[in-house]
């Protein structure tokens, strides 16, 4: 964000932890932080309710639902580069945990994992499970995650050498 948008956030190294941090936060030791929304739905979500923090801005390639006015990293650049460079930083948060395997991988074999996943993502005890664990479960599919990489992918090469530049500075 200090590359793209002309912030001044001080990195504050050495906390061991989310957990760490958060209690950072709360001590006034540290002025913000980044988190994903699920986390904090499942860790701090009094956070959210007593209003005790802003949200800036999300990364991922669409808004979380739950947060229609806080802009997306890609929106804010100014210019088609810096937007593309927010896309690709956040393409982390758009995959989320993926899986994959092999590209040799026979193509039955992967349809077969990706009904299986499907299945899994859509059992009654997994899903009653993850909510008493207050986890959102929100999948994608093996087509919506190969869509982001193929994004990825047709990004200018001076866009991904910028990327990696600004990704490298301390």
């Amino acid at each position: 964000m200090n590359a793209l948008l002309g912030t001044r956030f001080r990195l504050i190294p050495g906390y061991p932890g989310t957990k760490a941090i958060h209690l950072a936060l709360e001590r006034g030791e540290i002025m913000g932080a980044q988190s994903t929304w699920a986390g904090l739905n499942s860790s701090d979500a009094d956070w959210i309710s007593k209003k005790m923090i802003r949200l800036l801005v999300q990364t991922g390639p669409r808004k979380e639902p739950d947060l229609p006015d806080v802009p997306l990293l890609r929106e804010l650049p100014d210019t088609e580069a810096g937007r593309q460079i927010g896309s690709v930083v956040s393409l982390a948060a758009g995959i989320g945990y993926a899986h994959w395997v092999a590209p040799d991988v026979p193509a039955e074999r992967v349809a077969m994992l990706r009904k299986a996943y499907t299945a899994t993502m859509q059992d009654p005890e997994f899903l009653a499970s993850a909510e008493k664990q207050r986890l959102m479960i929100r999948p994608k599919t093996g087509a919506e995650v190969t869509a982001l990489v193929r994004e990825a992918a047709a990004v200018p090469k001076a866009v991904l050498e910028e990327t990696a530049r600004i990704l490298e500075r301390k």
